[in-house]
């Protein structure tokens, strides 16, 4: 079978059965995949691709079989899900070979949303480094070390106030959270919730947030009685 259907599969064995996928390649995510979680509920409202930059000439560089225009309609089409926003996280490295300043202010405009989409919500950033026996080791136009730490911090910063506005969002809201050995959990979005309320581990309970920290990037929430 395929991935869609394999998940479908999975989700289907049990409504209580939290269902999450992490760190795929975007051309893994068709719209097959994305009808199935809009179909069952307890397919988590969560996606993090591999996504490495938003210049198509990076893109080209890297050898990558997609441009930002696909990861774009990818970001409508998950957009368009109901019920709950989906939370988009994304992988990205800062300063590959041949990487401009022009490049660079591409990336930043798409994780940012400056696209019309909505903000990434989660950025894992790792600036470039240089593997033995790779084509890129030996590429023209590298970026500085010091350019690339530079970058890398500044996508960190687009990373986490993409995330805090997502997180900001849900205050007042209900949303589902796993409890785990500390009482506390992650929501359908894998975002951290300190709980008010017994729940045990392992349950799905439903809790209205409170409140968001910036901070430690942190909800809290109250479950329902």
């Amino acid at each position: 079978v395929n991935f869609a259907k394999l998940l479908e599969m999975v989700a289907e064995v049990d409504p209580q059965l939290r269902v999450r996928f992490s760190t795929s390649h975007p051309k893994d995510i068709s719209d097959e995949v994305i009808y199935t979680m809009a179909r069952h509920e307890n397919i988590c409202r969560h996606l993090h691709i591999s996504l490495q930059s938003g210049s198509d000439r990076v893109l080209k560089l890297m050898r990558r079989p997609y441009t930002s225009d696909t990861v774009r309609e990818l970001r409508r089409a998950v957009a368009a899900l109901p019920g709950r926003r989906v939370a988009m996280g994304a992988d990205v490295i800062a300063g590959f070979p041949g990487e401009s300043d022009g490049d660079f202010a591409a990336t930043c405009a798409f994780l940012a949303g400056d696209d019309g989409c909505a903000p990434f919500t989660g950025l894992h950033v790792f600036p470039y480094s240089e593997r033995p026996g790779t084509a890129s080791a030996t590429m023209p136009g590298t970026v500085p070390r010091s350019v690339r730490i530079a970058r890398a911090d500044a996508l960190d910063k687009i990373g986490a106030d993409g995330r805090n506005a997502f997180a900001a969002g849900l205050i007042g809201k209900t949303v589902e959270v796993c409890v785990e050995k500390d009482g506390n959990g992650r929501t359908s979005e894998y975002l951290r919730c300190i709980l008010q309320g017994a729940g045990r581990r392992r349950e799905l309970v439903q809790a209205v947030v409170a409140d968001y920290s910036p901070t430690t990037g942190e909800l809290s929430a109250t479950i329902h009685a």
